[in-house]
């Protein structure tokens, strides 16, 4: 359920996502259990993108997830790593990852996992994953898709890159085919609340009235009408931005 803060004088927020009362989406989500645990490491500048970023919202979808806010992550990772329940791996690309979309490693499938997210642009991802060096220790997985990220109010640097939200529940589906999941049937509220955010601010930003939006000056442009913002991207299999 839904909570509601309000400060004297002030309008009301959610607790869950930070957002205001009419600008929250988490009624779009029914928050369900994983076998997997997600630990969503959000870079401090993410924290602050309350209205467009979708990390909380994916924390508040899964019950079984926690966000950790720093930009080096050495402090926590060591209580987090000593519990050996879970098998501890890192969701990044790489020539040296292991694909979800194939049928995982033995060991992988021994108990079930603590993915490590970095949530934040690709340049605050680097840098976390540089300062946080209990991370390199992890296997690292990442998965292929052929989707195209909905998160149509941001550019993505290439049309491969996903949002938080849609990078996890790509995890959950193949995690689901490799049966590390049971059937989670409202894993789809993930992307019915990413689509709610992303209708809401371009109705803002075609609203003349709404003079204190963001971009309600300049309406968002349609994909096709973008510019690919780093050439560089189209070689490197990014799968988690909110850029």
């Amino acid at each position: 359920m839904t909570k509601l803060i309000r400060l004297e004088h002030a309008r009301a927020f959610c607790a869950n996502c930070l957002r205001p009362e009419k600008a929250c989406f988490c009624g779009h989500i029914t928050p369900f259990k994983t076998r997997n645990h997600f630990t969503i490491l959000m870079h401090p500048k993410e924290a602050k993108r309350w209205q467009i970023g979708t990390g909380r919202l994916t924390h508040y979808a899964l019950k079984n997830s926690k966000i950790l806010i720093s930009e080096n992550f050495n402090d926590y990772l060591p209580d987090i790593l000593a519990d050996k329940s879970y098998h501890h791996v890192l969701l990044y690309p790489g020539k040296e990852s292991v694909k979800l979309n194939n049928p995982l490693p033995g060991d992988l499938k021994s108990k079930p996992l603590n993915i490590f997210v970095l949530d934040g642009t690709w340049a605050c991802a680097k840098k976390m994953l540089k300062l946080s060096t209990h991370l390199h220790q992890l296997t690292r997985v990442s998965f292929d898709t052929n989707r195209l990220s909905q998160f149509d109010i941001k550019q993505q640097p290439a049309s491969y890159c996903l949002s938080t939200i849609e990078s996890i529940h790509e995890v959950l589906t193949h995690l689901e085919n490799n049966h590390l999941e049971s059937d989670l049937i409202y894993k789809q509220t993930m992307l019915d609340a990413l689509k709610a955010l992303v209708e809401y601010h371009q109705n803002c930003a075609a609203d003349p009235s709404m003079s204190h939006h963001a971009k309600a000056s300049k309406p968002y442009q349609a994909k096709e009408e973008r510019v690919v913002l780093r050439k560089k991207y189209e070689k490197r299999s990014l799968i988690y931005l909110n850029e």
